[in-house]
């Protein structure tokens, strides 16, 4: 019990899309991670997924 109380669990907020902006090329690229999106995604290995990149765009 002792162990529980001085060593909580830690929630980690996960996204499943995910933009990335690169100055030099005017380009935004999208990602997602299809195992978030499903709600099959856990915290451990294997299960986490990938993100995937779904979209881009220049200005």
């Amino acid at each position: 019990m002792d162990f529980a109380a001085r060593n909580p669990s830690k929630k980690i907020k996960v996204h499943s899309r995910l933009c990335k902006y690169v100055p030099k090329q005017r380009l935004f690229e999208g990602y997602e991670n299809k195992l978030i999106q499903d709600g099959s995604w856990k915290d451990e290995e294997g299960m986490r997924g990938k993100m995937q990149k779904a979209k881009q765009f220049h200005y």
